[in-house]
């Protein structure tokens, strides 16, 4: 379904199947993976075009159907777990990244995919944080490279998490040694140093808050 500039995709309807949230992975991950094909052919061109896309996934219980009325109506689905998605879509552009899953997906898929924990977040409109992730790659393969950067990554971030900004910094610094452009990296460079500089109260909790959707 075209929601403006957007694709909304709904995975397990209308016929039910049980791995609904990995084939949700599996086609942002190829939807990517086409996207690089585009953006090296545009370099390779030297083109002045050039896009970029963020996808966001969420899982939960939704409202499926023809919905409104007898002048006009929809198939379509409506509930809470609907607007996550297209929450953590434009949540991508904060964190340099391409593909976002709530934590409620990633239980769902975390044991045939790659993917590292961003942040714990507050969107506009819910009342209660999530933990989001990024999807680095599909099934649990041997990639030297993705290892790398998720046990760096995950160790920087419970330094993060724990105060200990110098130690997180080390691990940041050291993960743009290997992945300059590492967008969640640089982001919590500069958190730390910020951090560093104005220290929080002690009852900070690591929670970042949008307060535009």
């Amino acid at each position: 379904k075209f929601v403006g500039d957007e694709i909304m995709a709904l995975f397990g309807a209308p016929y039910p199947y049980n791995d609904h949230a990995f084939k949700a992975c599996v086609a942002a991950h190829e939807m990517i993976r086409k996207l690089r094909e585009f953006q090296y052919k545009y370099a390779e061109e030297k083109s002045e075009r050039y896009f970029n896309i963020g996808i966001g996934i969420n899982t939960g219980e939704m409202v499926l159907g023809n919905l409104g009325s007898r002048q006009l109506f929809d198939y379509t689905v409506i509930g809470d777990a609907v607007n996550p998605g297209a929450r953590l879509e434009g949540v991508n552009k904060f964190y340099k990244t391409n593909i976002i899953l709530s934590e409620f997906t990633y239980r769902e898929v975390k044991d045939k995919i790659v993917a590292r924990e961003l942040d714990k977040i507050q969107v506009k409109g819910k009342n209660r944080p999530v933990q989001i992730y990024e999807l680095l790659g599909i099934e649990k393969i041997s990639d030297s490279e993705h290892e790398l950067l998720v046990e760096v990554y995950t160790e920087a971030l419970r330094a993060y998490r724990n105060g200990e900004w110098y130690e997180a910094l080390k691990g940041l610094r050291k993960i743009l040694h290997f992945f300059p452009t590492d967008g969640p990296s640089n982001l919590y460079i500069r958190r730390c140093l910020d951090l560093m500089e104005n220290p929080p109260k002690e009852n900070w909790e690591p929670v970042y808050t949008f307060s535009t959707k």
